[in-house]
C-alpha cells in the first residue's frame, strides 16, 4: 500500500515512497499499480507484483545457521555410541506454519531419532490447536544417530505443515540423513590381522628385540571417544602363557590411535613354535 494523499514537491530532487506488500489468503500472485499524477497531465505508472504462498520451512544446523542445509551428515560415528545435533526448523513463508507431524523414513530409519515426534494434532474449527510457527520464527528439534551395525547409514526426515483453511498437508520438506557406523579398527604393525611373530628361538627373553615383540595397532576413525576397558589373550593355557600383553585398556580420543605391546617368550623346553 503507497501513500496517494500526501503531495511531494519533486523539483530537482528524488522523493522515495514506502510501498509494503502484506497478502492474505488465498494463496496465489497479486499485481497492482502506482499512479503518479503531476501538473503535466502525464501520469507515469509503476507496476507491483508478489506472490502470496503459504508457510514453508527451512533447515538449519549449527554448523550452517545461516544457510539453509537439505543434508544432515553425523560422519564416522562409533557402533552403539549416540551422536548428536539440533535443528532449527523456520518459517521462511508470508503465513503461519502449523507444524503437523515430522516423520523419519527409509531403510536406516531406525537408526535416527527425534527427541520429541510432533504428533498428529487435533482441529477444532478447522484450525490446529498447536504448533504454529510464526513467520521467520524459529522451533528447536533435536536429532540424534545411534547405529547399530556397521555401514553407510540414510533415511529422510520429512517435516509435514497443514493448512489451517483447507486441513490439508500444505508443505513437505524432505531432508537427508546420513551417518557412517564405524568399529574399532584393530591391525598388527604390518596392517594385517594375524599378529605372527614367526620362528623364535625356544628359551629367548630378550625385550624388545624387533623378534619376539609386536605392537597390535587400535585406531578409532569415529567421532567419539572410544574407551577399550579390556584387552586379554585367550586360547589354551599353556599357549597364553607364552605371551604378555604391556596394556589392559585404552582410552581412543576421536580420529586417535595407539598401540599395544605383545611379547612372545617361547619356554627353553619347546621343540617348535607355537
Amino acid at each position: 500500500a503507497a501513500d496517494k494523499t500526501v503531495p511531494f514537491d519533486l523539483t530537482n530532487k528524488y522523493q522515495s515512497i514506502p510501498v509494503t506488500f502484506t497478502p492474505q489468503r488465498p494463496v496465489g500472485i497479486r499485481t497492482d499499480s502506482v499512479i503518479i499524477s503531476n501538473t503535466s497531465q502525464r501520469q507515469p505508472a509503476v507496476l507491483l507484483k508478489g506472490e502470496a504462498v503459504l508457510g514453508s520451512i527451512e533447515v538449519f544446523t549449527p554448523e550452517s545457521i545461516t544457510t539453509a542445509v537439505t543434508v544432515v551428515d553425523f560422519g564416522s560415528v562409533f557402533i552403539q555410541q549416540q551422536e548428536q545435533t539440533s535443528l532449527s526448523l523456520k518459517n521462511t513463508g508470508t503465513f503461519d506454519y502449523y507444524l503437523t507431524r515430522l516423520e523419519i523414513t527409509g531403510d536406516d530409519a531406525d537408526q535416527f531419532s527425534l527427541s520429541a515426534s510432533v504428533p498428529n494434532i487435533l482441529l477444532v474449527g478447522g484450525f490446529p490447536t498447536n504448533y504454529s510457527i510464526e513467520v521467520d520464527a524459529f522451533t528447536q528439534q533435536s536429532l540424534s544417530f545411534f547405529p547399530t551395525s556397521q555401514g553407510d547409514k540414510t533415511a529422510q526426515l520429512r517435516v509435514i505443515g497443514l493448512d489451517p483453511v483447507s486441513g490439508q498437508p500444505e508443505d513437505t520438506t524432505f531432508i537427508t540423513l546420513r551417518g557412517r557406523a564405524t568399529d574399532l579398527l584393530v591391525k598388527d604393525d604390518n596392517n594385517t590381522d594375524t599378529l605372527n611373530f614367526g620362528r623364535v628361538l625356544a628359551g629367548t627373553i630378550a625385550v624388545n628385540d624387533g623378534v619376539n615383540d609386536r605392537y597390535i595397532s587400535f585406531n578409532n576413525p569415529s567421532k567419539n571417544v572410544i574407551p577399550v576397558s579390556s584387552i586379554v589373550l585367550e586360547g589354551q593355557p599353556q599357549d597364553v602363557a607364552l605371551f604378555t600383553l604391556f596394556k589392559s585398556t585404552l582410552s581412543l580420543p576421536a580420529g586417535e590411535s595407539d598401540t599395544v605391546r605383545v611379547y612372545f617368550h617361547p619356554l627353553a623346553a619347546m621343540a617348535t613354535p607355537v
